[in-house]
């Protein structure tokens, strides 16, 4: 077995380990002596921020949109990207009864039936009234209940969620809700359900997205300047990992002995590889396919993306590359992404999903009939959603304690085992890289 001894070893090729080294390579002495080296189990970099080119139309992992509301963090990715990006508003519907209403559905009750307009305001005010103090650490159920009411959570919040994570509300927690879940005020509530008024609130009211090449050009921006200071090591993970050593077995054979070391791998695979099976198996992920499509014709409309909350629909969220930007499929056609979740731990019938998701959208008026598609890229996801159920934060606080004090760093949407977005993720992975010097 060869033995090998470096500074720092980033387990995983994803935006974050590629964002630590590439970090690096800004703030580290030309002259330095450090070594760094990156292992991905896949053949490729990026993870699941990738892109693909195929038959004309340029395919994203689903969608990846950049929100850059930290001046440091915009300032670098706008950089390293040197003028390919481009700002767009955002255009998010939520598809039911038949309609399209404006995002997000708490606040934009404006075009629903008058026996839900009613439902909904009435359980939104009944709980203003009652004024109770949400707690995200309860269920996601009563937590949607003590702040939005009977009605919004029957009719989106509770379907929704559920058919995301494939849970029943009353299983998991709304710890991961934070920023992610606009709450608005009984006025702009009132206001959105009387009159067509929209006011754009949430983390993604607008978005960044390159103008050409797909979020692929931003780890290939990454990619660039991490190997100035960085070995990437494709096909290849850790075995076995011995913290209190600091030392890592990889699949190929070698001994890794390192100073620091970053893993962005999903959590519970780095529990197995340091022998913490049963920390590992409390750990659930929502498994996502993505449809990818490309559609003849025109979209007819400029939606960004749509929720899908109703259960005649197998899919939660279908999305429109091209109207992100109209570089992504040729003229005459136009693309979209279509998210199916599943059971954690079930087996997958994915070429059912495809048949309920085409059928879906036709029924949904968006696409003609399935001669119109004209291509198709499927991309599953095993561990797309971490799933926020009442064990994971012990869970993951008890992995975190096992390694404290040894160097280790869990960083990252699934290094960290958590709900986030690539600006958090290039944010952490910057502070750690400055820890390094």
């Amino acid at each position: 077995m060869s033995s090998r001894k470096i500074d720092n070893l980033i387990l995983g090729g994803g935006i974050t380990g590629l964002a630590v080294a590439a970090r690096l390579s800004e703030i580290l002495p030309k002259s330095s002596s450090v070594e760094t080296l990156i292992v991905e189990k896949s053949p490729f970099t990026g993870g699941l921020c990738r892109s693909v080119a195929k038959d004309g139309f340029t395919y994203d992992y689903s969608g990846h949109l950049l929100h850059l509301r930290r001046p440091d963090i915009r300032k670098w990715v706008f950089n390293m990207l040197d003028g390919n990006l481009r700002e767009v508003s955002r255009d998010a519907r939520i598809y039911s009864e038949g309609r399209l209403t404006k995002y997000p559905y708490q606040m934009n009750l404006w075009g629903l039936s008058g026996s839900t307009v009613k439902e909904c305001l009435s359980g939104l005010i009944d709980a203003h009234i009652a004024a109770r103090a949400p707690k995200p650490s309860g269920s996601f159920l009563k937590w949607s209940l003590d702040i939005f009411g009977g009605g919004i959570t029957k009719n989106f919040m509770k379907p929704y969620n559920e058919k995301l994570f494939r849970l029943s509300a009353g299983d998991f927690n709304a710890e991961w809700c934070g920023g992610f879940v606009p709450r608005p005020s009984l006025e702009d509530a009132l206001r959105g359900a009387f009159s067509d008024a929209h006011k754009a609130v949430g983390y993604n009211a607008s978005f960044f997205y390159p103008r050409r090449g797909g979020i692929q050009s931003l780890v290939d921006a990454l990619e660039i300047r991490a190997r100035r200071v960085c070995e990437i090591r494709a096909g290849v993970f850790a075995e076995k990992i011995y913290p209190d050593s600091k030392r890592a077995i990889l699949s190929d054979g070698s001994e890794i002995k390192y100073r620091h070391l970053v893993s962005t791998i999903p959590l519970k695979d780095f529990a197995r590889a340091c022998g913490m099976k049963s920390p590992a198996d409390n750990l659930r992920a929502a498994p996502v396919v993505c449809f990818n499509l490309g559609v003849k014709g025109n979209a007819g409309h400029g939606v960004h993306w749509m929720y899908f909350p109703e259960k005649k629909f197998n899919f939660y969220r279908v999305g429109f590359y091209s109207n992100i930007n109209p570089a992504s499929a040729p003229a005459g056609h136009y693309s979209m992404y279509v998210e199916v979740s599943f059971p954690s731990g079930k087996r997958r019938d994915i070429a059912r999903a495809l048949d309920g998701a085409v059928s879906g959208l036709i029924d949904a008026g968006l696409i003609g009939s399935p001669s119109k598609i004209v291509s198709l890229d499927i991309r599953p996801m095993p561990n797309a959603y971490v799933v926020y159920d009442f064990a994971r934060a012990n869970t993951v606080e008890k992995i975190r304690k096992a390694v404290n004090g040894k160097n280790v760093y869990l960083a990252g949407r699934y290094g960290a085992w958590k709900y986030s977005y690539m600006e958090e993720s290039l944010a952490e992975a910057r502070a750690i890289a400055e820890k390094f010097v």
